[in-house]
Order: structure tokens, then sequence, then C-alpha cells
């Protein structure tokens, strides 16, 4: 959670020296697949349901991250075939360097710590770190809902995937009455 313009950050950047947070450190040891999730509201209750589903179906399924369990403390107990669900949080972000999940999700994106931020624009930024070392082999889950998700989504490498609340898509998933509905085109 350290800024990284505090004095101390800065001074350490300009000797030369890497600084990883606790998910990049986390991820140089993880063996698995890896569902990291984003956005300024839901993160807990996303990660905590897709963690739940989960564990219901496979054997080694690990929830780290910002909902309160680090991510280095299971990091070296994943296993190939094991999932770890994770919650990011923007201080988290701003550390990655080599952190690529096999699907990211950016839930939606509102004004939130711009006090460590400074402007919507580097909050957004930061936040789309989640899905930068991703390849169009890798999926970024998205808030159809949220204009500046669409407008980012454009500079995103891996496969956009939309889901909607309020609208049909010709791709993605989206809900109808109580019906949760999917569509590939």
């Amino acid at each position: 959670g350290v800024p990284m313009d505090s004095e101390i950050a800065v001074k350490l950047i300009h000797s030369g020296c890497k600084i990883w947070g606790e998910i990049e450190l986390a991820f140089q040891f993880e063996k698995g697949k890896i569902l990291a999730i984003t956005g300024t509201n839901g993160k807990t209750t996303t990660t905590t349901l897709l963690g739940k589903i989960l564990k219901d179906h496979y054997d080694s399924v690990f929830v780290v991250g910002n909902i309160g369990n680090p991510y280095t403390e299971e990091a070296l107990k994943t296993k190939e075939g094991s999932i770890t669900v994770a919650e990011i949080s923007s201080f988290q972000l701003e550390t990655i360097e080599a952190f690529r999940p096999d699907v990211s999700a950016v839930l939606n994106l509102t004004p939130d710590h711009l006090n460590r931020h400074k402007t919507m624009e580097e909050y957004a930024k930061t936040k789309f770190q989640i899905a930068k070392n991703q390849t169009e082999n890798e999926v970024c889950v998205l808030n159809y809902e949220d204009e500046y998700l669409k407008k980012i989504a454009k500079d995103i490498p891996a496969k956009i995937f939309w889901f909607s609340s309020e609208h049909e898509l010709k791709e993605g998933i989206w809900l109808d009455g109580e019906k949760i509905m999917y569509c590939d085109g």
C-alpha cells in the first residue's frame, strides 16, 4: 500500500530497484490458473461468489488478495490444476510487472481513491493494469453498462467478454428478467 510517488518509492525507482508488491511476488510462484477481479464496487462479493462456485466443482481453489487472505500465503500451495480467484485493488495493481491472469474482470469504474491516484484517468489506468499482460488467448470480462469501460476496451489485448444487466448482447451474458442469458454470436 505504499504510494509509488512517496519519497522512498521514488528514490528506489530512480536507483534502479524493482518494486514488487505482494501480488507480483505471489504470481512468480503461482502454478495454476488465475481469475482476477477488480473494479470500484462489488469486488469482494464477486470474488466470494466465484470462489464458492469453483470450490463446489474443483479440488484446489484459493480465494486471495484484497479480500483478506494474502496471495503470498497461498501461492506456494498452488499446483497445476489449481484455480486462484483474486480480488485485486488499484493499490495492488500499481506494482505488478508480469502478473497475468487467465481471466480478468473490471466490474465498474467510478471516482475513488483520487487522493492517491489524483485523477479519474490515472485511477482507470491503474485498474486496467489487471489486463495489461494478457494476450488474445486470455479473457477480460467487462461491464457493458459502464461507459468508461466501453471507451477503454479497445486498448485491452485480451478477448473482451461483456456482461449486462440492462441490455441484450449479441455476444456476452445478460439478464433477461430472472433468466441469465448467454450468446456467443
